[in-house]
């Protein structure tokens, strides 16, 4: 007789897989049926847009009248080592409105007790400062210092991170960047906070460092630049916005008190509008064209072309300001700008012989 030939024996690995398939079938069933029928962990329509018009976001700081930082975002500061980064940020959140909570991951016991001395000379608003300093901590204990502190602190308004860039262990992983992404957004949706992080830019280009820099630079409601100057003070200039930009100021630490001392911006709006109109009195100019020019006609004083985050910056400057505008559809390769005309041109063209 025979022996029936079986495709594995009893107790053989086979039969716990044919379980296994069985029990992947069974659980993808059951998660079809819980999805039909609406009782699954994740109610989407919570998070579906309606006619309804949300609130504004409340606005805690601003440079004249340029939103800086505002609950349920976060705002970057980034630049160079020793680009005056934290001097910036002291000079916010002395300023903004409300409770304030700050993390320092970096500076030592005292240079942190520094900071927060800075930041309680100028709260005008006199509203709590509570000041954390996380040097030595692993990751994981300065994220968890994070959490406790903002619990135990749900009235905060402005909470502070420098420098974010320890919050993980490769700036060049994007498993990594994502994560801390998601940790900062997860702080000002569950607690209903602004955010200002800082975090080093690279020599190069002035982008900032790693995958990281991608995540923040995508996400964050702002992003302002900090780029040090041989005459002791550093440019603070408006990298990207969501809501407009500021015109560029320069900063320093007051030569007696030590404090954040805003200096002259440089050009004034009027000298920039000038420096647009020169550049397109020839004619009409496509962005790629138009961006470079910029960065000559801006250039420093050693000669040194505008970095093209700054010249784009300027060009959306120009644009929402009115000095050029744009003939084309958005993106269209083929979109060209020109100069904006004056009332007097305006006049002229209405009426161009006005003594006829």
């Amino acid at each position: 007789m025979e022996s029936q030939k079986t495709d594995a024996s009893p107790g053989e690995e086979e039969a716990p897989k044919n379980n296994s398939e069985e029990q992947s079938k069974d659980s993808k069933s059951e998660s079809k049926t819980e999805a039909k029928s609406g009782t699954n962990s994740f109610n989407w329509r919570s998070r579906m847009i309606t006619d309804e018009e949300p609130p504004e976001a409340d606005i805690l700081f601003k440079i004249a009248d340029t939103p800086i930082i505002a609950k349920g975002n976060y705002t970057v500061i980034t630049g160079q080592k020793k680009s005056r980064k934290s001097l910036v940020a002291a000079d916010i959140m002395g300023k903004v409105v409300g409770k304030v909570l700050i993390f320092d991951t970096e500076q030592s016991h005292r240079h942190v007790w520094a900071f927060r001395d800075k930041v309680l000379k100028l709260k005008e608003d006199k509203a709590e400062v509570i000041v954390v300093y996380l040097r030595g901590l692993s990751l994981k204990e300065k994220k968890t210092f994070i959490l406790c502190a903002l619990n135990d602190n749900q009235d905060a308004d402005v909470v502070m991170i420098d420098n974010i860039r320890d919050l993980l262990t490769d700036i060049n992983n994007s498993r990594q960047a994502q994560k801390v992404s998601e940790f900062l957004e997860k702080l000002t949706s569950d607690y209903g906070i602004g955010l200002l992080v800082t975090i080093h830019s690279n020599k190069s280009d002035g982008k900032i460092r790693g995958h990281i820099g991608s995540e923040l630079e995508n996400k964050a409601f702002m992003v302002i630049q900090a780029e040090r100057k041989p005459n002791d003070s550093s440019l603070i200039t408006c990298e990207s916005s969501r809501d407009g930009d500021f015109e560029p100021f320069s900063i320093r630490h007051h030569p007696i008190t030590g404090m954040p001392e805003i200096l002259n911006a440089g050009l004034n709006g009027e000298k920039k509008k000038e420096i647009f109109h020169e550049i397109l009195k020839e004619g009409d100019l496509g962005y790629t064209d138009l961006l470079e020019k910029v960065k000559v006609a801006f250039a420093n004083d050693d000669g040194d072309k505008l970095p093209e985050l700054k010249a784009k910056a300027l060009i959306r400057v120009a644009t929402d300001q009115g000095w050029i505008i744009k003939i084309g559809k958005d993106r269209s390769p083929s979109a060209k700008y020109s100069m904006a005309k004056s009332d007097s041109d305006i006049n002229s063209d209405i009426n161009p012989n006005p003594s006829s």
